[in-house]
């Protein structure tokens, strides 16, 4: 048994589950993440190949709810006159969104992706990304398709290019949209779009098929269910020559495509793909979407029965692909980015053998959850500022090419003496490579540099009141991603954003509000960084 009076700790094997005799019992939890880290010393035989990766409980006495709930980590033993003393550390069930790295083509927006595929005959026939050649688009990015001049093409005749990161990535097409612009009008020349698959298991199945226009034309959006059937993991882009065989005479024999959106195959909460003439209303994705399509895509142990999903979610996504294998918690992390309100839980595992999950939206009108004292101790760092009122965004656009945008705020310590101080340059990863994303952030990192935010550790050693549930909770209890109100500082109301608990002397450590963050950190924070190792 523990020889903590509040806390019964087990551990669950394969073998069955068994108490275990512990003291120093540490655990916290994060709004980003849910059950974070426990730590604790066992003073008993352990057989370390069964223990390693078996499950760790926590369980109020008071009440027999669970309060914390995680995976054995690398216990480490010193042998002494008492016996096995084992130091113990465990992770959270946020580690098992790490499990699975698979690349992940969301949403994509980009030119670069589409690639030269096919022309029929030998000649001057080319596909690339470029921009529309002439025309009230003229200079806009494209895919462009061409006959050159002086060439002489039969009925029949075809060049084209195909869009393969989903083929490559293993996932299909939920919905496709595009406009597209030629040289001249010409009903002996067609605008072809078509659905397929790489591996020529299925039938190629036409999605457009258009007269050339000079007018740029707003083809619609194409659902899976609706314009073309499941299974098709690629899509083909060409010219087709149907009239006569012709000579092409002048430099206006092609096609410029552009405003491409490619979505993946989405799927329910249930596991299953969505499909049908209105299920991709869209042209963009909704956060929630993502975390509802990535937890079949990635497959973490979460049970989705029992999940809550906030789907209030509005910012309008229209760039997110991974080439590179990620996990789903790179995705949240990513999504966190654009949508700062955006936290989850990772909780206990249910009935199901599922870990229990929580999408939650923070509410900035919600009345603060709990109220507290500094009685037991507030440290808030001093220290000055390192402020900025300039941000620049570096990214790559839908065709490749870097592009820069600035963002500029009111610093009166700065602006009074005509100072413009940048922070260092923030380059965006380019999975999330677009003018909206690259605006959304942006402002996020001028918000960290010009206003830096208050925060805190607040330490609580006795009941607090919860409002919400109306009554007084112990340390333990409290619960991250909720505000609290300190009545003793002048500070309005922060949000709590982890929990560490340590039963020694019963405190909470509660973390509130967002820490300052040095430039060099907002780089790691926002930039194109590679994925960080996740403790296992």
């Amino acid at each position: 048994m523990s020889t903590s009076s509040r806390f019964l700790v087990t551990l669950t094997t394969p073998n069955g589950t068994r108490p275990l005799q512990v003291e120093d019992i540490e655990f916290s939890r994060s709004w980003r993440g849910g059950y974070k880290d426990a730590t604790f010393r066992a003073s008993q035989s352990l057989n370390r190949p069964q223990a390693m990766f078996s499950r760790v409980t926590i369980t109020d006495t008071r009440n027999a709810r669970i309060v914390w709930q995680g995976y054995l980590d690398l216990p480490g033993r010193s042998a002494g006159n008492q016996g096995d003393q084992w130091t113990i550390g465990a992770v959270g069930g946020y580690a098992r969104l790490s499990d699975r790295h698979k690349p992940y083509v969301v949403i994509d927006s980009s030119i670069d992706a589409w690639e030269f595929n096919f022309a029929s005959q030998t000649g001057r026939m080319q596909a690339s990304a470029g921009s529309m050649p002439s025309g009230g688009e003229e200079g806009e990015d494209c895919f462009l398709l061409s006959w050159n001049n002086g060439i002489a093409i039969g009925t029949g005749a075809k060049v084209g290019g195909a869009y393969r990161r989903l083929y490559n990535a293993g996932q299909d097409i939920g919905m496709v949209t595009f406009r597209h612009r030629e040289g001249f009008a010409s009903a002996a020349n067609k605008v072809k779009l078509i659905a397929k698959r790489w591996d020529g298991g299925a039938a190629d199945e036409v999605i457009v098929n258009l007269n050339w226009d000079t007018t740029l034309d707003w083809s619609g959006r194409f659902s899976v269910g609706a314009s073309y059937s499941l299974g098709k993991d690629t899509i083909k882009y060409r010219i087709e020559r149907t009239g006569a065989a012709t000579n092409v005479d002048t430099e206006d024999w092609w096609s410029g495509a552009t405003q491409f959106r490619v979505i993946c195959v989405l799927h329910d909460i249930n596991g299953n793909p969505i499909s049908g003439a209105l299920s991709y209303p869209n042209d963009y994705l909704l956060p929630h979407e993502v975390v509802i399509d990535s937890m079949f895509r990635f497959a973490p142990p979460l049970d989705r029965a029992t999940a809550s999903i906030d789907t209030g979610f509005t910012y309008q996504i229209d760039q997110l692909v991974y080439d590179d294998p990620v996990t789903m918690a790179d995705v949240l992390d990513d999504l966190a980015l654009t949508s700062p309100n955006m936290w989850w839980e990772v909780l206990e595992v249910t009935g199901s053998g599922n870990h229990r999950f929580n999408l939650n939206r923070y509410q900035t009108a919600a009345p603060p959850r709990y109220a507290a004292s500094t009685a037991d101790g507030w440290d808030a760092p001093g220290g000055e500022a390192d402020l900025r009122n300039r941000v620049v965004i570096a990214w790559r656009d839908k065709s490749g090419e870097k592009q820069t945008s600035t963002y500029t705020g009111t610093v009166p310590e700065l602006d009074q003496w005509g100072i413009t101080r940048d922070a260092d340059l923030i380059n965006l990863a380019d999975e999330m490579g677009s003018q909206a994303n690259a605006d959304r952030i942006g402002g996020q990192a001028l918000t960290q540099v010009t206003e830096p935010p208050v925060s805190g550790t607040l330490t609580i050693a006795r009941p607090i009141l919860d409002m919400y549930a109306g009554r007084w909770v112990y340390p333990w209890e409290i619960r991250p991603g909720y505000d609290i109100i300190v009545s003793d500082i002048e500070m309005p109301a922060q949000t709590i954003t982890e929990v560490a608990y340590r039963d020694s002397d019963a405190s909470a450590s509660l973390t509130v509000g967002e820490p300052e963050l040095s430039t060099d950190q907002l780089v790691a924070m926002f930039s194109q960084r590679r994925r960080r190792r996740r403790r296992r």
